[in-house]
């Protein structure tokens, strides 16, 4: 199964063109989204609303365009710059045949399966839609802005212990997920990258990454997981990958400025691996 990987695009419709031409050209079985791949809106209270316009008059008839041509399967999910709600407007990319939803659902990927998690650990930012407490040990960082959901219109401010706490940790998710899926034959897909690895480092050098995630990662040994959310953690690092184990881990940077994309072949991924820009 090859395949591109590109994650953190925040809306950048040249970027989107880039990667569909990329795929065009190389032939690939498939192109992997790993999240944020909405624009950020002027105005928080209109996110919702100017993020599902974006995919219903952007990314919609580019990915119309793309698979009139060209055979290859979409998969994408949120991150935690993406409005939830928006979820719904991917279904209906699902639902249309032009992509397949991959959060927390797993679907077939060539000899293997890919299954995408959008939740990351909570983050110092505003938008919580999709943070989560990463284990019950977490705890909370400084937010920069006070802390929020998104609306069908607007935004509402939310308490971390109240609103947050009770989605649960994603150490108990990974609990769940290794229990119900395959990990020898499973494609991981989860915007948080694992902490301590080359791909979690912030610029001051801190590792921001999920424990719990790293975790089902030892313990599980998946072939592949797929990364992103950390946008300068390949320069900070100077590597896309990291190994735990026997499991390769990729981050290859965001592409909401310059084009980070990773092409990779699941029979032969670390042979494989290019980074192209």
């Amino acid at each position: 199964m090859k395949f591109i990987f590109a994650t953190d695009i925040h809306g950048n419709d040249r970027a989107f063109r880039h990667i569909f031409n990329f795929a065009e050209k190389m032939g690939v079985d498939a192109v992997v989204f790993g999240g944020d791949i909405l624009p950020f809106p002027l105005s928080i209270n209109t996110i919702t609303a100017d993020q599902r316009d974006f995919i219903t008059y952007v990314l919609r008839p580019m990915i119309d365009d793309f698979k009139h041509r060209n055979s290859a399967e979409i998969f994408l999910m949120l991150g935690n710059d993406d409005a939830s709600g928006c979820a719904e407007e991917l279904e209906l990319l699902q639902q249309d045949g032009l992509a397949k939803y991959i959060h927390m659902r797993i679907h077939d990927f060539g000899d293997f399966y890919i299954y995408g998690y959008s939740f990351l650990p909570l983050t110092p930012f505003g938008i919580k839609d999709w943070d989560k407490f990463d284990t019950h040990e977490q705890e909370p960082p400084v937010t920069y802005y006070p802390p929020f959901l998104t609306q069908e219109v607007g935004v509402r401010q939310v308490d971390l212990e109240r609103d947050i706490l009770s989605r649960g940790t994603i150490e108990n998710d990974f609990a769940k997920i290794a229990s119900e899926t395959d990990p020898s034959k499973t494609v991981y897909v989860t915007h948080s990258p694992p902490c301590n690895t080359a791909l979690d480092i912030v610029y001051s050098g801190e590792h921001v990454g999920s424990k719990a995630i790293r975790r089902f990662i030892e313990d599980a040994q998946p072939t592949l997981t797929l990364h992103g959310h950390i946008h300068e953690s390949p320069v900070r690092s100077g590597k896309i990958f990291d190994r735990i184990g026997n499991t390769m881990s990729i981050n290859p940077g965001a592409s909401c400025r310059k084009q980070n994309v990773s092409v990779l072949d699941t029979e032969d991924i670390e042979g494989s691996l290019m980074k192209l820009t």
